[in-house]
């Protein structure tokens, strides 16, 4: 099994696709209340609704938005990109933006920064299963459609 096949081998089994974001708090810092400095929230997560519809975003914005609008009524989502995976772009994200830091996942929001921050990400992890899966032999895909089978049985039982 060559490299690319084994990559995307291995993406389809840990699954690891998901999105990573940029929610706008508008909340801003004591420190720097009389500033025009909010705050930005950057995290991840492997929402699936979306699953077999690509480049469908709809339903991720209206998760984000219900999932936030009770810590932070008047925020809004600023960036999100659907990553082969989410884990490791999160990790990239935070330390391309790591002298944005204000705590935890909060960053102060320089919007220039975060754009290009997420463009290095988009670039670097591109969803690799919906292109590599048609690269996929017959047996490999059998393959892992016994091992997914398998999983979902010991999970049942």
């Amino acid at each position: 099994m060559d490299t690319n096949t084994k990559e995307i081998y291995d993406a389809i089994k840990q699954n690891t696709e998901g999105y990573v974001y940029c929610y706008h708090t508008k909340i801003k810092p004591a420190s720097k209340i009389d500033q025009d400095i909010s705050l930005v929230k950057i995290g991840r997560t492997g929402y699936k609704a979306d699953v077999g519809r690509p480049g469908y975003t709809g339903d991720i914005e209206n998760w984000m938005i219900c999932r936030y609008n009770g810590q932070y009524p008047d925020g809004c989502i600023l960036f999100y990109e659907y990553v082969n995976n989410n884990k490791k772009a999160e990790k990239m994200l935070f330390k391309i933006l790591r002298h944005l830091r204000y705590s935890h996942e909060l960053y102060y929001n320089d919007t220039e920064q975060i754009r290009h921050a997420f463009d290095i990400v988009r670039e670097t992890f591109t969803p690799i299963v919906e292109a590599g899966i048609k690269q996929l032999s017959i047996t490999q895909l059998q393959e892992l459609n016994a091992q997914r089978r398998k999983r979902s049985q010991d999970f049942k039982n």
